[in-house]
């Protein structure tokens, strides 16, 4: 039932986002009346994403509780919309997952398709705890770290140029953390929440917010910065030691 829950969600954001980038952005000073019916409405899916993955897919509530937080789940809202075709916007879409939500209380069969990756949000208290953590261990600052702060780069760090990784360094990253006996990852992101994250969902580049990566025992970091830099620290290193003579590896480092 999470599952399909967060499945539809996810499938609904891709859809959404599509729709939004169709469509006329602005008329004159202001929004399009085609992007304000739409914006709203992947900006929800979007939060209440973030309050189903909440929940621990490790430990998960019996059925009817379950039922309970994804209902609960439906009122997340990203910010006040004021009445008007927004806010119509908002409820409508609201109610479409409110609708998916009562479909899977009726449905009494095996789920359909195979489980998603694990994903949960980190509680603030987590989020603290890693952060204290990795600035203790890596002299990680308010998410920013090498080359983006003005301290000495530790000896193993190692900088690439984050505009020439692709699918295939991706790849090669995940393979280096599992070779590390990694299941799972701590992704903490500039203005948004933190996830615990399986590490085929992990994906070590700049999405407009800096990011920070690490796991269980943080012997390892990794950082995106907004200046085209994605920079690894720790045991990572030697199994990306191929990237440094690839033409990856940052000039200056």
């Amino acid at each position: 039932m999470h599952d399909a829950a967060r499945r539809y969600l996810e499938e609904r954001y891709r859809e959404l986002q599509r729709a939004y980038a169709k469509v006329p952005r602005r008329t004159g000073n202001d929004y399009s009346a085609a992007a304000k019916r739409i914006f709203p409405r992947y900006r929800l899916v979007e939060a209440v994403l973030v309050e189903v993955e909440r929940l621990d897919l490790d430990h998960l509530p019996e059925r009817a509780e379950l039922l309970d937080e994804l209902r609960l789940a439906a009122e997340a809202t990203p910010e006040p919309t004021p009445p008007g075709p927004e806010a119509d916007a908002v409820a409508a879409e609201r109610a479409l997952f409110l609708d998916v939500v009562e479909r899977l209380a009726v449905e009494d069969g095996p789920p359909s398709g195979p489980r998603l990756p694990y994903r949960r949000v980190l509680t603030e208290a987590e989020q603290q705890d890693w952060q204290t953590w990795l600035a203790r261990r890596w002299g990680v600052t308010d998410l920013r770290w090498h080359p983006m702060i003005d301290a000495p780069p530790p000896a193993d760090v190692l900088v690439v140029r984050e505009t020439l990784v692709r699918r295939k360094e991706i790849l090669a990253f995940r393979r280096a953390v599992r070779d590390l006996g990694v299941r799972r990852v701590v992704e903490l992101r500039e203005g948004g929440p933190g996830y615990l994250l399986d590490v085929d969902l992990v994906d070590p580049v700049y999405t407009g917010a800096e990011g920070v990566w690490t796991s269980a025992g943080v012997d390892w970091v990794g950082y995106a910065s907004h200046e085209d830099t994605l920079a690894f620290g720790g045991v990572i290193t030697a199994g990306l030691r191929a990237w440094r003579t690839s033409g990856l590896a940052h000039p200056s480092f």
